[in-house]
């Protein structure tokens, strides 16, 4: 069987430069050492969450990588570029004149090679993976990691299933649904998607974030390490949770604990820490590549994931498979429904606490610290649905 030749079209891709970046990348990396030959058409970021980190660094083996650098502020060039879209796509928004920018080259791409499916990946690819299905024929898979539009997004991320969006907009609802597969990392933000766009069960697809396990060595620490890596920007809240490790501090001056916050992260979290007297045990670093995040993460014990306080919890954030990579624990702090919820009853994930209650996360730490103390921190259980071999197959199959 000859290797399959994918156009695969995701903005957030590379270089790296935030959480998305990092799940597309592994899945490049698991589909192009699996025999796929791969042209990726990326975005060149004007905003980042990390420094970059470029192809070398990543070891990745692709056909061609076309990276599109578009304007984000306001110009003629720009409204221009945003008149076209609407005019080739049928519908425009905020960005999409990325897609406008990057037809071109997907067009060249199209003429050149005869692939057997483009796959999208974050917004606006969509728009390319609708119009090249519609004019070249193409199968189409796009993936939902987040729900699109922007303006769905739960709150308080967003408004909601029920947010109104621009008259111009909405044609793109009815593209989205062209897909021939959809793919979501997990059921729950499959079906918050279904209450306003039609999608039938047999194209639906759950496949999660993948995880490449890597060779590390864990190394005994005095000290209990827990680390924060990566944007803890509103509408994330750390404060909670800074006030339920007062208490346990309070409880236990002579705990030995360290916490570090690695990331892009507001200056209150800095100012709770110094009027609170906590520098002891709480540092604040800024954000790092993520190869250097994953080294860092070996040093610690496990991984502290702070979510926004939404009704349900529908993302399935990147530092979960970060964490799996490297066998190391993980302690949420989440929607008390929601997804991290489910892997932590389904044994996933290691530390569980309600975001918005105090009380609760003080009885965590209070928990994880006691495991550490007797050298018994709560691992947890690695679902097959999760690995290189597994994906690869799903992927495969689907193409």
């Amino acid at each position: 069987m000859k290797n399959k030749h994918i156009l695969m079209i995701a903005p957030a891709s590379i270089p790296v430069t935030g959480a998305e970046a990092i799940c597309n990348v592994k899945l490049l990396k698991v589909l192009s050492e699996n025999g796929y030959k791969i042209d990726l058409i990326s975005k060149k970021m004007k905003y980042t969450h990390y420094p970059e980190t470029d192809l070398a660094e990543l070891g990745l083996s692709l056909n061609s990588v076309s990276i599109i650098e578009v304007d984000n502020k306001m110009s003629l060039k720009v409204i221009w570029q945003h008149l076209c879209c609407l005019f080739i796509f049928g519908t425009v928004f905020k960005g999409a004149h990325w897609a406008y920018s990057a037809l071109k080259v997907a067009k060249k791409l199209c003429k050149k090679n005869q692939y057997d499916a483009i796959i999208t990946k974050n917004s606006p690819s969509e728009l390319l993976g609708h119009y090249l299905k519609k004019r070249n024929g193409l199968k189409w898979i796009a993936t939902w990691n987040d729900p699109y539009p922007s303006e769905k997004y739960p709150h308080p991320y967003g408004n909601g299933i029920n947010a109104k969006l621009f008259i111009l907009e909405k044609p793109l609802l009815g593209q989205m649904e062209k897909a021939d597969i959809h793919i979501f990392p997990n059921s729950r933000i499959r079906d918050y998607m279904k209450t306003y766009i039609r999608i039938p069960d047999k194209k639906a697809r759950i496949i999660p974030h993948v995880v490449i396990p890597r060779e590390h060595q864990d190394t005994p620490h005095e000290n209990l390490r827990i680390v924060h890596l990566g944007n803890i920007l509103p509408p994330r809240d750390a404060t909670t949770f800074l006030k339920a490790f007062t208490e346990f501090i309070k409880n236990r001056s002579d705990a030995k604990i360290e916490i570090a916050f690695i990331g892009q992260t507001p200056n209150s979290v800095n100012d709770y820490i110094n009027t609170t007297h906590l520098e002891k045990y709480i540092k604040v670093f800024p954000p790092v590549k993520y190869e250097e995040s994953q080294q860092i993460l070996e040093t610690y014990d496990i991984q502290l994931i702070i979510e926004a306080p939404c009704k349900e919890g529908i993302f399935l954030p990147t530092k979960v498979s970060d964490s799996m990579q490297l066998g190391k624990p993980i302690f949420t702090v989440s929607p008390p429904v929601g997804v991290l919820n489910d892997l932590y009853m389904q044994g996933h994930i290691s530390y569980f606490s309600s975001v918005k209650d105090e009380k609760n996360i003080l009885t965590t730490l209070e928990q994880v610290y006691k495991d550490f103390k007797n050298g018994k921190l709560k691992t947890y259980s690695l679902e097959d649905s999760y690995s290189p071999k597994t994906i690869f197959h799903q992927y495969d199959e689907i193409i």
